[in-house]
């Protein structure tokens, strides 16, 4: 028989009668007999199933295997945050104790120099904390991001590193608005940074104005642009590779931007700069603002300008003891009493007991946690104020929060001001 005339190749499922699937391979051809000219179709069937069950395992596994990536990450952030608390806390007070010493008189030279440097230390160490908290939150941000997207997007860019870019502002000296500085701060700053990297050797403009839209800020440059195929992903990005020769990065700046932009229920949009070169564009619903009023200052900054509550009392519950010691200088000033307790029952006993003004709760705690104890506590006094603290991210706790209201939920690390500003703006809203 000769071949050769014709062959074909298909996969097939089979259903069997007791409900069972096999995986079949088949492979034929067609044949003609050599001495009577009659075609024949010869073939063979392999049976795959158990390939195919071995490949779906895998894709099961390397899913399984991302999912408990993302947990890790997830826990790792966690216990990160609560020494995170104790750093931001402490440099805080010793901030402010130094503040102290140095304002009384200074005849030790020597003194005031080492009390200048121990300043200059626990201002490092303050800064140096929160830029930690920062990259953390890039890091939650980023993950969000791509546990979201359809896909990851890979991409190849020809770009090198930027050198001898100079910085032009086009920004009224009278421009004031109220809005969250801390997120508009870290947008800007990714903004400005890929432009920085992105231009070689040329000019980066930055502008700003209030209109009805709102605050709207443009970062132009006129570096490599924006590579055509990959302006359709530009804010989903989750890697980035390059040859060799070229800079590489992580992809993750602007998916952080876009992340940033909708918290602040804003928009941000981009277009190429003629000739060359691209143009951001961030807009921010927002209200101006009067200089130097209350919400035109950085919640993450240290202050010594404390609102005054010393009339009231304040229970606080942290199972973590360094967290409630943090917490305690952070409000002693300012309270007449602060009452720290370690779980949710103490703090429930605490606050009948004081008939507290505020509540602070850390949400996971032993014994029991910060959300059962707020629940009881509700129970008793429906306009009480609570705070819960905590580091687990996600929006799972937000609508939880949000039916117990008065309430409000801040993500660890918390600054003294930020406390401070959040039981203020409680106090108002309650004249």
């Amino acid at each position: 028989m000769s071949a050769g005339e014709g062959s074909f190749y298909s996969d097939w499922r089979v259903l069997q009668p007791d409900g069972s699937t096999i995986h079949l391979k088949c492979r034929a051809e067609v044949c003609t007999s050599e001495s009577s000219g009659e075609k024949h179709l010869v073939g063979i069937c392999l049976d795959i199933s158990e390939t195919v069950r071995l490949s779906r395992d895998i894709v099961e596994a390397e899913r399984h295997s991302e999912s408990r990536l993302f947990q890790l990450i997830r826990t790792t952030c966690h216990e990160i945050r609560n020494p995170l608390q104790g750093m931001i806390g402490c440099a805080e007070t010793q901030l402010l104790l130094l503040e102290k010493v140095m304002g009384s008189s200074k005849t030790d030279d020597d003194m005031a120099n080492i009390m200048a440097d121990l300043k200059s230390l626990a201002s490092d160490i303050h800064a140096c904390a929160n830029h930690q908290a920062c990259v953390i939150t890039d890091l939650l941000d980023f993950e969000r991001e791509i546990s979201d997207a359809p896909q990851p997007v890979c991409c190849a860019t020809n770009i090198t590193h930027a050198h001898n870019t100079s910085l032009v502002l086009h920004i009224p000296k009278q421009l004031w608005v109220s809005t969250d500085v801390r997120l508009t701060k870290r947008i800007m700053i990714n903004l400005v940074s890929n432009a920085v990297k992105f231009t070689d050797n040329g000019t980066i403009h930055i502008s700003a104005q209030h209109n009805s839209d709102g605050l709207t800020m443009e970062v132009s440059d006129n570096g490599c642009g924006i590579p055509d195929d990959f302006k359709k992903n530009i804010f989903h990005v989750t890697g980035c590779t390059s040859q060799s020769e070229y800079i590489t990065g992580s992809g993750l700046g602007l998916c952080i931007v876009k992340q940033l932009t909708n918290s602040l229920g804003g928009t941000i949009s981009f277009k190429d700069n003629k000739p060359k070169g691209t143009v951001f564009t961030l807009v921010v619903p927002c209200e101006p603002s009067l200089p130097g009023s209350p919400d035109m200052a950085s919640k993450d900054s240290w202050t010594s300008d404390d609102p005054c509550f010393s009339e009231l009392d304040i229970v606080v519950a942290d199972d973590n003891i360094v967290n409630r010691k943090v917490l305690s200088r952070m409000l002693q000033a300012s309270f007449r009493q602060v009452i720290v307790v370690e779980d949710g029952a103490l703090a429930i006993a605490a606050f009948k007991s004081n008939n507290a003004s505020f509540v602070i709760l850390d949400v996971h705690m032993p014994i029991m946690d910060g959300l059962k104890a707020a629940s009881i506590i509700r129970k008793a006094d429906a306009s009480v104020p609570i705070i819960f603290l905590t580091g687990e991210i996600g929006d799972s706790l937000v609508d939880v929060v949000k039916a117990m209201a008065p309430a409000q939920l801040l993500l660890k690390p918390v600054s003294k001001s930020k406390l401070l500003h959040e039981l203020k703006q409680f106090r108002l809203h309650n004249k």
